[in-house]
């Protein structure tokens, strides 16, 4: 079975390219975006694995989409005994994969449906994921699942539906979907938004509160002209 499972990855592995280690996501998704013609049809998948008390879900779904430990666990049909959430981290396929070189019974491979792999080769789409840190998957999607189910059958989602639109407001998931490709990019935008308003807002409470002083002083004056009026004084 390991012997089996070891020849199928080598024949996943033969679908990827090799490039200089990348030890973080932002360096990979800088190649990525330098090296690869990203949007339409080619689309960026990232690997996640969710750790429950009485079993281990595996995502494959687009890079920036959110797959929450619940979704994970309804993907992968767990019961509530089973789904009990422990952590969850980021992995290469590779590593992955190699879950499945012996009998694996408390692991489970769900792939999103977002990955479209239609017979019109104009319509299929183009995976771009990380095997491992030093080479990256690049195949036709058909081409890809058929690798892949050599290894392990995946269990198929519907990525968007089980996470993103349950977790974020329809225009903030808009606002990401349309205007960046990544969560990193979605994440860096939003918290420049954010310093951007907390600037303003600091401004705003400054000028406020200068305000307040100003009239403070004039309502203090105010008062103490109307008592020396009232008591006589020059």
């Amino acid at each position: 079975m390991a012997s089996r499972n070891r020849i199928s990855r080598n024949r996943l592995q033969s679908l990827s390219r090799k490039h200089p280690e990348f030890t973080s996501p932002r360096e990979w998704l800088e190649y990525v975006y330098n090296t690869f013609n990203i949007g339409g049809t080619v689309k960026i998948a990232t690997v996640h694995n969710f750790i429950f008390e009485g079993a281990s879900v595996y995502t494959i779904s687009p890079y920036g989409e959110i797959v929450t430990p619940a979704a994970a666990a309804a993907a992968a049909e767990l019961s509530d005994d089973a789904a009990s959430y422990v952590r969850d981290e980021d992995v290469h396929l590779e590593t992955t994969l190699k879950k499945w070189d012996e009998p694996n019974e408390l692991s489970t491979l769900c792939l999103s449906n977002e990955f479209n792999d239609r017979t019109t080769s104009a319509d299929e789409s183009t995976l771009i994921v990380r095997w491992n840190i030093s080479r990256t998957l690049v195949a036709k999607c058909g081409v890809f699942k058929t690798y892949l189910t050599q290894v392990v059958d995946p269990k198929r989602f519907d990525s968007r539906v089980l996470s993103s639109e349950r977790l974020l407001p329809a225009n903030l998931l808009h606002l990401m979907n349309e205007n960046h490709h990544n969560s990193m990019q979605a994440v860096d935008f939003l918290l420049e938004k954010s310093e951007r308003a907390l600037t303003t807002a600091t401004s705003i409470q400054t000028r406020m509160d200068d305000t307040s002083r100003k009239l403070g002083h004039i309502t203090e004056e105010t008062w103490r002209h109307r008592l020396a009026s009232e008591e006589g004084a020059p």
